[in-house]
């Protein structure tokens, strides 16, 4: 990891543990100069833009996620097990780091930042999958992923409306999604809705 990355990596540990209100280059400056050792200001380290630092943010979190599933030895575990894992560790570090999470999801609010929210949601199961082992490039690309952002956007709304209650409740949530979506007759036709939805985004965003 060179310097540039190192000081990221220690501004982004202190933001989620920070009581930030805000998502912007002006916060996360505020931050910095609290944090000893980061000598780069926020607005050069993220080119003078917040959203690619949330970019990056985002990639850092989920690194954490994937890194603590390794050193668990979760490596180990069968596929549709690592993915559940994954996510509830996605949910937990929400949890734990409420007052950043509110603030982003505020900031993603804003209607010209609908595919930024998009790219974020689509670079978590993207990374999560890949780590699950999965390297399918085909139908079964989308649909997996397809299928676990339905969970995923299902479980986040049901935690933001119960954030202040006890975690288990938004695991238990999200284990019934999990259960409910392997229990559907029909889900091969909601893929394939989501699918082309997740395909119109992509090709949107190729140049």
């Amino acid at each position: 990891m060179d310097t540039l990355e190192k000081i990221k990596s220690k501004l982004f540990k202190a933001v989620l543990t920070s009581d930030l209100r805000e998502w912007s280059l002006e916060t996360l400056e505020d931050l910095r100069v609290q944090v000893d050792g980061l000598d780069i200001p926020a607005i050069t380290l993220f080119k003078g833009e917040a959203d690619i630092a949330l970019r990056e943010f985002n990639s850092f979190c989920d690194h954490l996620i994937l890194q603590e599933l390794t050193e668990k030895g979760s490596e180990t575990a069968r596929t549709h097990e690592k993915v559940e894992k994954a996510l509830a560790l996605k949910f937990a570090l929400f949890h734990e780091s409420q007052p950043i999470t509110l603030a982003i999801v505020k900031y993603l609010s804003h209607p010209l930042r609908l595919r930024l929210a998009l790219d974020l949601q689509w670079q978590t199961l993207n990374k999560i999958w890949y780590y699950a082992g999965d390297r399918a490039t085909d139908f079964n690309y989308y649909s997996k992923r397809a299928l676990l952002g339905y969970i995923y956007k299902t479980t986040f709304i049901f935690w933001l409306r119960h954030r202040h209650q006890d975690l288990d409740d938004t695991l238990s949530f999200m284990q019934k999604r999990f259960k409910d979506v392997a229990l559907i007759p029909q889900a091969k036709n909601f893929l394939k809705e989501k699918v082309l939805f997740m395909k119109s985004m992509i090709l949107k965003r190729s140049p």
